[in-house]
């Protein structure tokens, strides 16, 4: 391991496998498994300066799926360089006009900088399958099929007879709509969204829930991921955090306004009662207003429900020194024995 490219001057360890990766004073970046004993990937850079930031970028669940690369930063030099684990070990340099942060993700890595905020990953390979030049791949005829139909042109049942003779149609559906997962862009989401439509016309006894799933999934993605929330999820980094997760994050950036209708939109059980909660815990602390128009406010918003404790929300402004509209919420208590302080 490394036996004659000097001694190691930089590292990073991946949390999934424990692989590590080692940077030498020779420049050369090795690979392996955190005993030293299974080298993946032996890379000489060319530069002997020490790297700013050593990160991994992406991970890999076992050694037949090479999905992660390293990148290297030298601030000093203005540029980072990126090279994939793997027998190949193809590498590819990227120049910046200031200093970056690397921040390592599951599916890539986050590239920070004064100006921009960018995503580095491999590309996945359900885009490969669908838009690879000359993709012969049962989602990539689907896709273009189906912007054959909307031309009217004769070509979409050519392709569409190639897909149905290789029995492949539910293939096709499942590749546009995980190609769709993996594009950022919703232009692009619904392209290929509209493509899985159109195969499962074809379809005798198809399930639409993966579907449905799908489609509410990426509009939720496509919201929070806007400049007005500003928190930039890819569908796996989603798949990970879980969509429970994701709200509290909304809650605990008191992003109440979306939380809700997200809850709601997904019907996630208990969702709604956690984020009424947290929003009137909230009010109750932050807000100025007479004790009056915030029992109103609350009750107006939750009505005479039991999807929340009013009792709950009346001890937190006991807790902050606020009696009268204490007394007023567990007014709104509809269960008797919680309206009277143990």
């Amino acid at each position: 391991m490394m036996q004659s490219t000097g001694a190691v001057t930089e590292m990073t360890v991946l949390y999934k496998t424990l692989d590590i990766a080692l940077f030498s004073e020779n420049g050369f970046l090795w690979v392996g498994s955190s005993d030293l004993q299974c080298m993946y990937t032996e890379f000489d850079t060319g530069v002997t300066n020490r790297p700013s930031q050593l990160s991994w970028c992406g991970t890999y669940d076992s050694m037949l799926d090479m999905s992660a690369s390293i990148i290297l930063v030298w601030d000093a030099l203005n540029q980072f360089l990126v090279v994939g684990v793997g027998a190949e070990a193809e590498s590819s340099i990227h120049y910046t006009e200031s200093s970056i942060c690397v921040c390592h993700e599951i599916d890539g890595a986050r590239i920070i900088s004064s100006k921009s905020h960018e995503l580095v990953r491999r590309v996945p390979q359900a885009m490969v399958d669908v838009f690879r030049v000359g993709s012969s791949q049962s989602g990539a005829l689907l896709y273009d099929a189906q912007r054959e139909f909307d031309q009217s042109s004769h070509k979409a049942n050519d392709y569409m007879q190639e897909i149905v003779e290789r029995d492949d149609i539910e293939l096709a559906v499942n590749q546009c709509i995980s190609a769709a997962a993996c594009s950022t862009k919703p232009k692009l989401q619904k392209a290929l969204l509209r493509a899985a439509s159109y195969g499962k016309c074809f379809l005798a006894n198809d399930s639409p829930e993966h579907f449905v799933d799908m489609c509410k999934t990426l509009r939720v993605l496509n919201e929070v991921q806007s400049f007005r929330i500003g928190i930039p999820l890819t569908y796996q980094q989603l798949h990970s955090f879980t969509i429970k997760g994701l709200i509290k994050r909304l809650v605990r950036m008191r992003l109440y306004y979306l939380a809700l209708p997200i809850v709601e939109y997904l019907k996630i059980p208990g969702g709604q009662q956690m984020v009424l909660s947290h929003w009137a815990m909230d009010k109750v602390k932050r807000s100025k207003e007479s004790d009056e128009a915030i029992a109103d406010a609350i009750f107006k918003r939750v009505g005479p429900s039991d999807s929340i404790s009013y009792a709950s929300v009346a001890n937190e402004a006991k807790n902050y020194g606020r009696t009268e509209l204490a007394i007023k919420l567990l007014d709104y208590e509809p269960r008797s024995a919680e309206q009277v302080p143990a």
